[in-house]
């Protein structure tokens, strides 16, 4: 923030104490004035340290590809508007973590709950939809870190990218889906993107997955 320093020059003479000059002859000659606080000779002292705002404005999570994008769905526009939202929640995320490329899981997350947090107190059916924007957003980054394990071969990131998929399963968030939906949703995506060996391989880990981090495991 700029700080402006408004300065008023006078027309008449300031001495060094601060006090007006007076016309006529001088009598006595003053001695050098001591420095006072905000004086130039001054000692130096250390600005506090800023805090940041703990209550960051909802309005940095807002977006314009969001809002054109709900208008765009209720005007039977459904899936030029869902791509347009899916689009603003990316821009949204970026901006927010400072991630040219595609965030992590444990960065987007809450970036995303201030998406949902922002367009809480719009209609529900606007709220619905960057709801399920948003967890499409989500479910998109566990599936592509499950497909590039799976692909490169790479046990080590297939467990990393399981116990990500764990915690979107339970993770909570403002009105956010149930883990059951989460699951289902997955498993129709895995279905859409991977080959049908890959596919199988992915459902059953991740169905193992689900039960272990919600519990239902028999």
């Amino acid at each position: 923030m700029s700080v402006e320093n408004n300065v008023h020059h006078r027309p008449h003479i300031t001495v060094a104490d601060g006090s007006e000059a007076k016309t006529g002859p001088v009598r006595n000659k003053p001695g050098p004035a001591r420095p006072t606080p905000g004086h130039a000779n001054a000692p130096a002292r250390p600005l506090p340290d800023i805090k940041p705002d703990p209550k960051p404005s909802p309005k940095r999570a807002l977006s314009r590809n969001i809002d054109v994008g709900l208008d765009d769905i209720h005007s039977g526009k459904l899936d030029a508007g869902k791509a347009r939202v899916k689009t603003g929640i990316g821009n949204v995320v970026k901006y927010l973590t400072g991630k040219g490329i595609r965030a992590t899981y444990a960065e987007a997350k809450p970036a995303t709950n201030e998406i949902l947090a922002a367009y809480s107190r719009r209609p529900p059916r606007d709220v619905k939809e960057v709801v399920d924007g948003v967890n499409n957003y989500l479910q998109a980054i566990v599936i592509e870190d499950l497909l590039t394990a799976k692909y490169m071969a790479n046990s080590s990131l297939l467990v990393k990218a399981l116990a990500t998929a764990g915690k979107y399963f339970t993770d909570a968030g403002p009105n956010s889906r149930t883990p059951a939906d989460r699951l289902e949703s997955m498993i129709e995506a895995i279905n859409e993107k991977a080959d049908k060996d890959a596919a199988r391989f992915l459902t059953n880990l991740v169905k193992i997955e689900f039960d272990e981090a919600t519990g239902s495991r028999p």
